[in-house]
């Protein structure tokens, strides 16, 4: 077995030495470059063309619908096919996206319902990635690997909230939208390329429509049975609808609130990627993680905590600060919260529990309308204190009722 023959060696090393993974790890970092930039890009384009704060949330809404609409059918997808060609589909379908937005740019044409439509289209590629990916990591890392191989993605997916934001705000005060897009064009396709270097045997079976529907029902059913798993939707609920659906509007508080321009506004916003990239380090040198229930509620308290202070800060310098500690929240949070799920759940319904995980992960959408409406009334700062105030209250009784933070996670076959 690969865990005796790799106890000499720590966690990274084992996981790194199979290409299986590099080639995942790789092509998970250039996708996530990608959609963190491409997401600020959008973000400042449409706050430029409208000046509507509203509109710039719809953006981040629309990025997220899918995800709570289609994260079931994306885990019966990953369950039944194969799960390279899947993510290989998704990402040439961002690449053709991509082409599209500089077709519009060059042209000079682009309305706001074009960029509306795009982000939509991305976030549907995300979502019929998300499963396929966090079960394929599982496929190669197995069960006494997967805290660190979760900690190595998250670090792929806060290098990306680190260097996308970067370049797409340095780019866009160098050389425009049109050059920022033109390098989200490239790493998607690099991303491409990885991934189709992946290999893998999987059990590809027929699939019948009744099929998926019996399979959300077993993914709801696998994970409200398991009081673990439940606390993870709850908590993955509070987190997404109240504070990283404030994420949305952070450009705006950063060019209105602090005067900042397309530089700093993405320096500012990667500040949330550092914070997580370091967390996520320090994550892969504990190995094996028993309680990681504890990890992940206090992930997700930091984040709040996080953005209330965050709506309180008039200093560009303390705002930093502020996104750099909810980015050490989200890398305990997010590397528990899918090590929990793929330890708990059932091997055979792995994929519909993720897609239900999904789901709960696309509430963000709805917490972005909420937010956008917030912003409206009360402005933009106020709205993500309200959020924060909130979703610590909520998060308060998570501790109390949930078995998180009183139970080690239970490997099932």
């Amino acid at each position: 077995m690969s865990s005796q023959t790799n106890t000499n060696d720590s966690p990274i090393r084992t996981l790194l030495s199979m290409p299986n993974f590099r080639f995942l790890w790789l092509s998970g970092c250039f996708d996530n470059i990608c959609r963190w930039g491409d997401a600020l890009i959008l973000a400042l384009l449409v706050f430029d063309i409208s000046g509507s704060t509203f509109n710039v949330a719809s953006i981040f809404v629309l990025r997220w619908v899918p995800m709570m609409l289609m994260a079931p059918i994306s885990g019966f997808l990953s369950d039944h096919l194969n799960r390279k060609y899947l993510m290989m589909i998704t990402r040439a379908a961002s690449v053709l996206i991509t082409i599209v937005i500089l077709i519009l740019l060059f042209s000079k044409s682009i309305e706001i319902w074009h960029l509306q439509i795009l982000s939509f289209g991305l976030g549907l590629c995300y979502t019929m990635d998300f499963a396929a990916r966090r079960t394929s990591i599982h496929d190669v890392a197995k069960s006494e690997n997967m805290s660190t191989a979760m900690s190595l993605e998250i670090i792929t997916n806060t290098f990306g909230k680190i260097a996308g934001p970067l370049f797409a705000g340095t780019l866009i005060a160098t050389l425009g939208y049109t050059g920022a897009i033109i390098l989200v064009l490239i790493f998607y396709a690099t991303s491409l390329a990885f991934i189709s270097l992946f290999k893998f045997e999987y059990t590809v079976t027929r699939i019948k429509v009744k099929d998926i529907k019996e399979s959300v029902i077993i993914g709801f059913k696998a994970g409200f049975g398991n009081r673990m798993i439940l606390g993870v939707f709850i908590g993955s609920i509070i987190y997404n609808g109240l504070a990283f659906s404030s994420e949305g509007i952070y450009p705006v508080i950063a060019e209105e609130h602090l005067n900042a321009g397309p530089f700093f506004t993405g320096l500012l916003i990667s500040a949330l990627g550092l914070g997580t990239l370091i967390g996520a380090l320090v994550l892969t040198t504990i190995g094996n993680i028993q309680y990681q229930g504890r990890l992940f509620i206090t992930g997700i308290f930091i984040q709040l905590l996080a953005a209330l202070l965050f709506s309180l800060s008039d200093l560009y310098a303390l705002s930093y600060l502020c996104l750099f500690l909810g980015g050490l929240g989200n890398s305990l949070f997010s590397s528990m919260q899918t090590s929990i799920i793929v330890i708990e759940a059932d091997l055979k319904h792995r994929g519909s529990v993720l897609g239900t995980l999904g789901q709960c992960i696309g509430t963000c959408s709805m917490g972005g309308l909420i937010v956008g409406f917030w912003s409206n009334h009360f402005g933009a700062t106020n709205a993500v204190g309200i959020n924060g105030t909130l979703g610590i209250t909520l998060l308060a009784l998570l501790f109390v009722l949930s078995p998180l933070t009183r139970r080690p996670v239970q490997t099932h076959k």
